[in-house]
């Protein structure tokens, strides 16, 4: 029966079926899935995994991250908020079509979220600060500019209820008083006062980094 069947037939057939074949296994990329692909390619070994031979790395923002957490210091966050500020320049450049689509990759949802926590963090301080102005430490207007282009990017992909949702969260974990030591030892430490136990959601804002004008650091 197949002998019967001309061979230029036969031909386009499996042609046909390997092309089905081909779109099936990798289809074709929306406008905005190849900009993630874009991004993803760019930051590579950055805020996504990296490649090493055949051995996949973690991305370097992790180890930045904790890295900045343990020094405290210009010098020892100037790398994380190096890779951060290559993340705001390549999404605060993407359409703005795109943005549910990039506000479900988990990368920058964590990254974001780490980062202006940690920031935030870092501008309280050990107490509340004091209520004069929002506290910086020893953030720079480089750096401030840096949490207000997250800040537009978290609003940009996840909207204002969910940006509340998450300052109350970074606010549950502010310290509300000074640690106490006697010695090396914190006397104080397991049992102290956060801030909202101190301060009203007003007063927090107000003395926090969320609070800042960003459009003199823009």
């Amino acid at each position: 029966m197949i002998e019967q069947i001309p061979r230029w037939v036969i031909v386009s057939g499996v042609l046909i079926l390997a092309s089905l074949t081909i779109i099936l296994l990798d289809p074709p990329h929306s406008p905005c899935q190849s900009q993630i692909s874009i991004v993803k390619d760019k930051l590579k070994g950055r805020l996504f995994p990296g490649k090493a031979k055949k051995a996949e790395l973690p991305p370097a923002y992790i180890a930045q991250l904790e890295n900045c957490k343990f020094t405290n210091s210009p010098g020892g966050c100037y790398e994380l908020f190096k890779t951060m500020r290559m993340v705001n320049r390549e999404l605060l450049n993407l359409d703005f079509t795109c943005n549910e689509y990039m506000g479900e990759v988990a990368e920058i949802r964590q990254s974001l979220r780490a980062v202006m926590k940690l920031m935030t963090e870092i501008a309280w301080g050990e107490e509340p600060p004091q209520p004069v102005e929002p506290s910086r430490a020893w953030l720079e207007a480089s750096d401030l500019s840096l949490f207000c282009h997250m800040k537009d990017l978290f609003m940009r992909y996840y909207g204002k209820e969910e940006l509340d949702v998450f300052v109350d969260r970074v606010f549950a974990e502010l310290p509300g008083e000074a640690p106490v030591f006697e010695g090396t030892t914190c006397a104080n430490c397991e049992f102290r006062k956060v801030a909202k136990d101190v301060l009203s959601k007003e007063e927090m804002w107000a003395r926090s980094l969320f609070s800042i004008r960003c459009d003199v650091y823009r």
